[in-house]
Formats: structure tokens, C-alpha cells, sequence
């Protein structure tokens, strides 16, 4: 059996009385906070007591020392050092509440937030120049070089390291793609693009910035990927990559010329937002938002919180349509995007069958206050609650103006992510489930339009790609597309929403747009046409269809033979269909799942990393398999879980649905707790042979 080396350093955690911080200095608490538990380690050695006692007393050294972060504890930092390095540790940050409310989304799914541009470009390409490049921007913009700190910590850090890389890599495609048809490039570029944001990122350890480098035929053609979290990056800061990283690049193999990159810190926007008023904030948060009532959902929204499959639906607006609007700008005193967010505000009003209705709008984060935040590379972005009551009789100028006056006020108070918002007036359920974006770029895709992309002497640029998951299960884009049309890329959650029902309410937001240029914004509210409910309720149907292929698989498991339809529907009811390629880790250590995994297809490894750091493949599970880290089973410290066929696919059901069923069906318990008991018995000898 072929082994690998997992390289994992060994973080030894002494247990220490904890302290805070105020202003980056120490000081005892009189109470001492109860401690966290110490994660799993290497026996203990004399190298690893001697390595112990010398992180303990480094993160002692460093506490003599300032940082922007306001009270960080003892507990806090030592294992802040522990995993930076005792000398590499430049700055330590609080982060936004925006931030936090990312960090807590992409723990549950590895691929949420994540921005990604890919550049098709001609030029010349030399690895070591190009990573030196890579290496000056990293020296310069200090996110480059940033992690965030968040596993069994008080609250999260983002800590800037003096030395961090990016991950740069090669590869020669020119022998798969040399003569490909545009459609087939653009099929397997897209592939690689998934490919690499499947993997997600692992805020403590990883470099947050990716770059790829595909070689397309035997000339000088090139696809230029680049990866980052959205924690740690957004749309400015893409701008200051592409001209400090591919820009500079260019000027220097074309024209020798060398660009100077800036340094960008955030420490000055830091020292801003300690002034910040929260308390301030969330009141008028709590005065805006009182009174409004249960979550506003559109027709066919099923909530599923165990998985998000990023699905794109692209609505073209009429280029009529698109003039005239902008055309009423003066009109309505107000900007193009609040116009365009007022006809949303009409649609989800009569879709919700609902006069108070409420969405999200992304802003870019970044203050006037501070001079220099256009120049900071870093995650910025917010999300800003908008709300709109609208009567029948409300004219459409008067809608936007209301909602223009309330984005100008909510911009006053923009430093509170919706998290916070709602955990400070104690509401249960969501807010908003869906966000509204609007982007001044397009992808310059197959004859799109290039004037937004930079041209260089000796780099002919062919195009780019973006893709900007927000996470949300519906996100709205409004942008131009490929063939430079404005419009609206509706970002769904297949698990929660069929294309079929995103598709309608596309053609609806179109029709209700056309109507207002046609009628120059002069209807009321209650002139725009109700939608037709029952086309909504025949587009439910194809999510039924869903729940029927779960409950047929289930009732192949000889387990839950026996099992009524009827029973086995429930059981399948909120489950989720996740698919994996081969390769992709499944299962995470840090985290514990609270959901039952049945393999659907293909095969998956289960591997199990001993003391002495070696890999050893313990079980290859098949079709119908329960996999062993759920919530319903013992802990199994220290197996990784990954897919071995080309695909697999889980079902993960809710561990809930679970015990409902076995309160139900004793007997089938019974049948999976014997088939668990043979399973753990074989692992067990395994593991005593490993240890």
C-alpha cells in the first residue's frame, strides 16, 4: 500500500492562566476566564516539552508588545504564536463584524466567499520573473501576507506575518488545448476555475492568495488564475492585483519598465474604526428595522442550511430599457442602481404578497473618513439592510426617493454586518436571504467589449472571467455580459431554489423594468401587474422530483429495508446531494458534522493519520456506506476523508431526521448500530496496529 508523508507542525498548547489585553498590554484578570480545550497533539517528548516551554514563553515576550488589536487574551495569543512563528508576527487585527460573519459561513462550506478572476492573455512568460513579481506585491500589500486566527479562540484575529508567499504554479495544457475550439477552452478553463475554488481555503494555514498559470497551446497563450477569499479581498482590491501583479509583469517583459507598487497597510483605517460608535449604529438599526415582521421569502424558496451549489442564470434588460432608466436619474434624484433596486423592492413586494419588505445591497465598505481607503488592499465589503413599505397608491419617484434617503442613511451607519444587526434586536429568523450587487466590470469574454480591460505594448489581453460567490442562496449581479448586455446574473442555491422558479422570477424583474421606462416612471405600486402564482406553484414541482430520486436511492440500503415511502420522504425531505471530484477532502477534524453521510456513487477513502505522521488507508467505502464522522457515531479523531473515483456523491441527511426515524423504526437502529459495531471493530484493530 503506497503511503504518504502529511507534513502537520506540532503545536503543543500548555495550559496557562489566561490574561487580556487593553491597547496591546497585559494585564491580569482578577477572574480568570475558564480555559479551552487543548486540541489533540503528539505524545509528549522531551523536544516537545523543551518546544512547548519556549512558544510559552515567547507568547510572554509578546505580550509586552502593542498591536491594533484591542484585549487580546493570554490564551488567545499564545496560540496566535503558536501557529505564526515566535518572529513572524507583524500586526494583529481585529476583524470587521462583516468578516466574522464570513469566517463563521466558509467553516460550514469550504467554498463560500471566494473571488476569483481568471486574465486570458498573450505574452511572454518567465516563472522566476513572474514570482518575483508575485513576491515584491506580497512584500507591499500586507493582506497578501495576513491570516485569520479563529479555531478555539475568544474571537477571531487577522494576523499580517513579516514573510508570507503566495502560491504560484505552473502548468504546461498546451498539449490537451493547442487547436481546441473556443467552446471546449472555455468548457475546460471553467472546469479548472471550479477545480480550484473546491478546495476553498484554510484561513490559518494557507497563503490566501492563489495564482495559476496554464499554458493554453505552443505559442505564447495564457490563463492567468487568480484566488482569494472574499474575507481577505473584494472588488478594489482585485484592481490594485491585476496592475501591481499582471500589469506590472507586463510593462516589465515588454517594455522593461518597472512599475513601483505602493505599500498598502490597514492599520490607519484600523485606528478608524476603533472610533466607531456600535452601540450608536445598531440604535438606529433598531429604529429602522422596528415593527418589521417574519422573514421575506420569494415563491419556492426551501431552506437548507447543509449545502450551497452555486447555480447562474443570466436575465438580459433591453437596451430601450436600460436608457430610458438611466434617463431617470434626474427625475427621481437618484442614482441608476437605487432605480433599479426600487423595481426589485415593487416585484419582491408583490411576490411576497407583502407591503414591508427588506434585501440586502452590497457596498463597497470603504470610508471617505479615511483619505487613503481606495488605496488599501483588503475585504471591505458589507452588506446594507434596505427596507421598503410600499402601499398600492405610493408613486414609483416617491419609492425611490425614500429608498435613495434610506441607503444614504444606512451608508452613516454601515459598520454592522446583518449577524450583528439581528443578534441586537434578539429576532430568530433571517433577515435577509438574499443581497443585491452591482459591478462596473465586465468579463470581456468571446467579442465582449475590451475597453474596461487594460491594454499594454507586447500584451494583447484576450479576456477575464470572474467569479464572486457571496454566498448567499440568491445574489443578484447587475453587470453587462459576455457580449457587453446589461443585465442581472441571478447567483442561486440550486438546494433551495429550481432554475425553473429563478427563471420566472428573471422575467418578471424584466417585465416589471420595461414597464417602468415605458410608462416614465410615472406608475404607482399598485399598477404593476400581479404575478401568476400558480406558474410558480408548477415550477415547486421539480423540487419534488428531487426529494422522490433521494427516497428511491434510500430505499435500495438494506438497512432501511421495511422502511415506508412515506416515512423514507421525511427522512429525505431536507437532505442534500453533495458532489465531489476526485481528490477533494470531504470531511474536516476541527469540525463535527450534524448530519448523517450515505455514499450515493462512486468511492471514498477513508485514510488515518497516526502519531508517527505517515497516512495509512484504512477502508474504501462504496454505495449505500454510512460514512464515520457523524454526529450519531463516537469520535474518530485523526481519519481524513476524500473521494477516490473520478466523482462521488454524499447524501447528507440532517442527524435529526435521523433520530425521527429510528424513534419510528426501532428495528432499523438495531441493523445500522450492528453494521456501526463492525465497522468500529475493524478500525479499531487497524488503528491499534498504526499506534
Amino acid at each position: 500500500m503506497r503511503q504518504m508523508q502529511q507534513h502537520m507542525p506540532v503545536m503543543p498548547w500548555p495550559c496557562v492562566q489566561k490574561a487580556s489585553f487593553s491597547a496591546g498590554q497585559v494585564t491580569k484578570n482578577s477572574q480568570p476566564k475558564k480555559e479551552a480545550a487543548a486540541p489533540i497533539s503528539a505524545p509528549s517528548s522531551p523536544l516537545n516539552q523543551q518546544k512547548t516551554t519556549t512558544q510559552a514563553t515567547s507568547a510572554r515576550h509578546f505580550a509586552d508588545r502593542t498591536y491594533s488589536a484591542d484585549a487580546i487574551s493570554a490564551g488567545d495569543l499564545e496560540r496566535i504564536v503558536n501557529l505564526c512563528g515566535t518572529n513572524n508576527i507583524e500586526e494583529i487585527y481585529d476583524v470587521t463584524s462583516m468578516q466574522t460573519m464570513m469566517i463563521r459561513r466558509m467553516r460550514k462550506i469550504r467554498d463560500s466567499y471566494v473571488l476569483q478572476f481568471m486574465i486570458r492573455t498573450k505574452l511572454k512568460m518567465d516563472p522566476i520573473i513572474f514570482r518575483e513579481q508575485v513576491d515584491e506585491a506580497c512584500e507591499k500589500l500586507d493582506n497578501l501576507r495576513s491570516v485569520y486566527i479563529y479555531r478555539d479562540m475568544d474571537k477571531p484575529y487577522r494576523v499580517v506575518l513579516k514573510n508570507r508567499t503566495a502560491d504560484v504554479g505552473f502548468i504546461d495544457l498546451s498539449d490537451q488545448l493547442d487547436g481546441a475550439s473556443p467552446e471546449k477552452l472555455s468548457e475546460k478553463l471553467e472546469e479548472l476555475m471550479e477545480a480550484d475554488r473546491r478546495n476553498g481555503f484554510d484561513l490559518e494555514r494557507n497563503s490566501l492568495l492563489r495564482i495559476m498559470i496554464y499554458k493554453l497551446d505552443r505559442d505564447d497563450t495564457y490563463a492567468l488564475l487568480f484566488s482569494q477569499p472574499h474575507v481577505n479581498s473584494d472588488g478594489i482590491s482585485v484592481s490594485m492585483l491585476i496592475r501591481d501583479v499582471f500589469i506590472a509583469y507586463g510593462l516589465k517583459m515588454s517594455q522593461g519598465i518597472a512599475l513601483p507598487i505602493e505599500n498598502s497597510s490597514f492599520k490607519e483605517y484600523a485606528e478608524y474604526l476603533k472610533s466607531i460608535d456600535k452601540e450608536k449604529e445598531l440604535a438606529y438599526w433598531k429604529a429602522y428595522l422596528d415593527g418589521f415582521g417574519k422573514e421575506i421569502c420569494l415563491p419556492g424558496y426551501v431552506p437548507n442550511n447543509l449545502d450551497y451549489e452555486l447555480n447562474l442564470l443570466f436575465q438580459p434588460f433591453k437596451e430601450d430599457t436600460v436608457k430610458a432608466l438611466r434617463g431617470l436619474q434626474k427625475t427621481c434624484k437618484a442614482t441608476f442602481a437605487t432605480i433599479i433596486q426600487a423595481v426589485w423592492a415593487i416585484l419582491l413586494a408583490r411576490l411576497a404578497k407583502s407591503e414591508d419588505v427588506i434585501f440586502g445591497s452590497v457596498t463597497a465598505g470603504r470610508d471617505s473618513a479615511v483619505a487613503n481607503s481606495m488605496q488599501i488592499s483588503g475585504g471591505f465589503i458589507n452588506t446594507l439592510l434596505l427596507r421598503s413599505r410600499l402601499e398600492d397608491s405610493t408613486p414609483f419617484v416617491q419609492a425611490v426617493q425614500k429608498l435613495q434617503d434610506d441607503y444614504r442613511h444606512a451608508m452613516e451607519y454601515s459598520h454592522c454586518s446583518p449577524e450583528e444587526i439581528r443578534g441586537s434586536i434578539h429576532r430568530k429568523d433571517a433577515l435577509i436571504n438574499h443581497i443585491l450587487n452591482f459591478h462596473n466590470y465586465n468579463s470581456g469574454k468571446r467579442g465582449g467589449s475590451s475597453s474596461a480591460q487594460p491594454q499594454l505594448p507586447g500584451v494583447e489581453i484576450l479576456g477575464m472571467d470572474v467569479y464572486d460567490n457571496l454566498s448567499y442562496d440568491l445574489a443578484l449581479y447587475f453587470k453587462e455580459n459576455d457580449v457587453g448586455q446589461y443585465g442581472c446574473t441571478f447567483a442561486y442555491n440550486a438546494k433551495t431554489y429550481s432554475r425553473e422558479t429563478i427563471q420566472l422570477i428573471g422575467e418578471y424583474f424584466s417585465r416589471y423594468l420595461d414597464l417602468t421606462a415605458e410608462s416614465a416612471g410615472t406608475f404607482s405600486v399598485g399598477e404593476y401587474p400581479e404575478p401568476d402564482f400558480v406558474m410558480f406553484a408548477l415550477t415547486q414541482q421539480a423540487l419534488s422530483m428531487e426529494r422522490y430520486k433521494k427516497a428511491a436511492f434510500l430505499k435500495t440500503i438494506p438497512a432501511l429495508q421495511g422502511v415506508d415511502d412515506a416515512a423514507l420522504m421525511r427522512f429525505a425531505e431536507d437532505a442534500s446531494v453533495c458532489s465531489f471530484m476526485r481528490g477533494d477532502r470531504i470531511s474536516v477534524e476541527e469540525e463535527r458534522s450534524d448530519s448523517i453521510f450515505i455514499v450515493m456513487d462512486g468511492f471514498i477513502d477513508l485514510s488515518m493519520l497516526g502519531h508517527d505522521g505517515w497516512i495509512r488507508k484504512i477502508s474504501i467505502e462504496g454505495i449505500g456506506n454510512l460514512l464515520p464522522f457523524t454526529s450519531i457515531t463516537r469520535d474518530m479523531p485523526r481519519i481524513t476523508v476524500t473521494a477516490a473515483s473520478e466523482t462521488a456523491t454524499i447524501l447528507k441527511v440532517p442527524a435529526e431526521n435521523m433520530k425521527q426515524l429510528l424513534s419510528a423504526h426501532p428495528e432499523v437502529g438495531m441493523q445500522i448500530i450492528r453494521l456501526l459495531e463492525k465497522k468500529w471493530l475493524n478500525y479499531g484493530r487497524l488503528w491499534a496496529a498504526i499506534e
